[in-house]
């Protein structure tokens, strides 16, 4: 069974770090990735930082809930307040988290929505149409050309085939022409005039039978390629919208769940500095309740708390010594009431006999004192009664005195009988002193 427990534990640990692993790897921050090989190990780095933090963490809080869970089954002492703090540090910090998460995505998406919103469309619609001006502009320059070309006399000799080649080279040059080519039914093309176009963007037209190359000036055609560059990262941009959202969405939730994971850990941190103190507070507390004044509280403990332990082992110390006198005390008490010729009982409220000392076994039948529980059990009812009204005078006066006549083994003793009362005591209870005057008795009779 143990095994099964840990191979399954072990299969649900590997396949978290498989899906943490995936997860992270689909990141993808499309076009806006760090172009240089340095700016991709600083985000290589910091992410695999953040990903090793992050499992270790999520390790040490899932083992530390578990050992809280299973301390709270069993009701140990410190779980429920160990228990309050991390729930309340978690609930501290996920409030400003969450606040923080949200007011991030939406000043993202925002700042998205400006980018792309109707100024920026009226922008690009504005760089669309100048470009699409320039284009018509150098397409009807060129038909007019072409109008103008096709009535010239070296066209028209071109087409009767009396032409020569290149016959128009000033006009292509004066004009700005990359090229004229008559191309006549029945006959091959033959070219008027033509000039290099390298690197040069050219605009075509054909009237008839003429077809005319023209050239965009230099400074047009650079002012073309930038508006259509602009246009064509705009959109790029604009595709990547969604993407970026996403990468930042995704960003936001593990950088938030990364400081979770370090506010709990901080919390158990803490709680643990309170808890293990008060526990072992309450462990001794149990001990000294047993009887065990000698046991002392070890444990690590800082501020207040550890002024609450110092002040635990002081009391305790004090405890064990004021124990210790009072043991001597009563051990001297003892050996005075053993050593006195007079007959002491102690008793309760109640009147059960809680001692006795040795000299009450010579007034009374020692089996009698044995076995007796209760006053009940050593004195006659008669004898009884006159006892108790002692014990209720006592309870007003203090001390209560009285003389009391018992037979034994068909003797009349005469015992002098003093109650004194012990109302300030933790347990109230009288003390009964008989002491045997028969022979003082005696003795003043035959004086």
């Amino acid at each position: 069974m143990r095994k099964r427990l840990l191979y399954t534990g072990g299969t649900l640990l590997l396949a978290i770090l498989v899906g943490l692993v995936v997860w992270q790897s689909s990141f993808s921050f499309g076009n806006y990735g760090p172009a240089s090989p340095e700016g991709i190990l600083v985000v290589w780095g910091v992410s695999t930082l953040i990903f090793i933090l992050t499992v270790t963490l999520g390790f040490m809080l899932a083992r530390s809930f578990v050992k809280l869970w299973v301390e709270r089954h069993r009701n140990r002492e410190g779980s429920r307040i160990r228990t309050k703090l991390v729930l309340g540090a978690l609930l501290l910090t996920i409030t400003p988290v969450v606040f923080l998460v949200v007011f991030s995505f939406g000043v993202m998406n925002r700042n998205l929505d400006k980018w792309f919103t109707r100024p920026a469309e009226d922008i690009k619609m504005d760089l669309v149409a100048v470009g699409l001006a320039i284009d018509r502009e150098a397409l009807e320059k060129a038909a007019a050309l072409a109008d103008w070309i096709s009535t010239l006399p070296q066209t028209a000799q071109a087409r009767e085939g009396t032409g020569a080649m290149d016959s128009i080279q000033s006009v292509c040059l004066d004009r700005a022409l990359a090229a004229v080519v008559i191309q006549p039914i029945g006959r091959p093309p033959l070219r008027l005039c033509g000039q290099s176009s390298a690197g040069r963007r050219t605009v075509e037209a054909r009237r008839g039978d003429v077809l005319v190359t023209t050239l965009l000036p230099l400074d047009l055609a650079e002012t073309q390629r930038s508006i259509q560059e602009s246009v064509s990262r705009y959109n790029r941009l604009n595709g990547e919208k969604k993407n970026a959202r996403n990468l930042y969405l995704q960003l936001l939730t593990l950088i938030a769940l990364f400081v979770l994971f370090v506010a709990t850990w901080l919390a158990l941190f803490l709680a643990r500095q309170i808890s293990v103190p008060i526990s072992a507070l309450l462990g001794a507390a149990q001990e000294v309740r047993r009887g065990n004044l000698g046991f002392r509280v070890e444990v690590d403990a800082i501020d207040e708390l550890a002024t609450l332990v110092r002040a635990f082992n002081e009391m305790t110390r004090e405890l064990e010594a004021n124990s210790r006198e009072l043991e001597q005390r009563r051990q001297f008490t003892e050996a005075i009431l053993e050593s006195i010729p007079t007959g002491v009982i102690s008793i309760s409220a109640e009147g059960q006999i809680q001692a006795v000392n040795r000299a009450l076994k010579g007034l009374l039948p020692a089996d009698k004192v044995d076995s007796a529980m209760t006053i009940k059990d050593l004195f006659q009812p008669e004898d009884l009664a006159e006892i108790r009204y002692l014990m209720n005078r006592a309870r007003r006066l203090k001390v209560a005195a009285s003389q009391l006549e018992l037979r034994r083994d068909d003797k009349v003793m005469h015992l002098s009988l003093t109650i004194a009362a012990l109302e300030d005591r933790l347990k109230p209870g009288f003390v009964i002193v008989l002491e045997d005057t028969s022979d003082m008795l005696r003795a003043q009779k035959s004086a």
